[in-house]
């Protein structure tokens, strides 16, 4: 039951970030329910496959959980640059090397997460893995894609000229 308190202290991180900001970290968008539901279904199976996967403390289990530490680590990161910058894009901070530092942090989780599965049996962590990559996915094409198109749109040239510098996930852009 390790995603249960993960997902509680991303949420709680969000909501101080938000406080913080005094503006909601997440757009509209968001709350589209077509959205919502997408996201929702691949994480109650997750909720479902952390339920019945025993925990059995190995090495790929603390490799699991250190990625799982380090990836809370990115996620606070991120909303402090939210929260410094106030509005518009952000480009400060970690958003220096990536444009999707939250959903880098989530991804870095789930790797970790399927390391603790697998742990458990190969049977779990095959399942798991599948699980995350839908997760992944879901979030690539529904979050990731729709947002850059919202920012496209809201910020114009200035996102534009961000996003040729900051890769999606990763990095700064080769050549810049």
């Amino acid at each position: 039951m390790i995603l249960i308190p993960y997902m509680i202290l991303v949420w709680i991180i969000m909501a101080v970030g938000d406080r913080l900001r005094g503006v909601k970290i997440e757009d509209e968008d968001h709350l589209q329910p077509s959205r919502m539901i997408s996201a929702l279904i691949p994480y109650l199976a997750l909720i479902v496959v952390s339920v019945i996967t025993p925990i059995d403390r190995g090495i790929l289990f603390w490799l699991g959980l250190s990625l799982a530490a380090i990836s809370l680590v990115i996620y606070i990161l991120a909303i402090s640059a939210f929260v410094a910058a106030k509005r518009g894009v952000t480009k400060i901070g970690i958003y220096r090397v990536s444009r999707n530092p939250m959903y880098m942090a989530l991804f870095l989780f789930l790797i970790g997460f399927v390391l603790m599965a697998w742990q458990a049996g190969s049977v779990t962590g095959l399942i798991t893995a599948g699980v995350a990559l839908w997760i992944a996915g879901t979030i690539h094409w529904s979050s990731v894609l729709t947002e850059e198109r919202f920012f496209k749109s809201k910020y114009g040239d200035e996102y534009l000229s961000y996003k040729k510098r900051v890769a999606r996930y990763i990095g700064k852009k080769p050549g810049i």
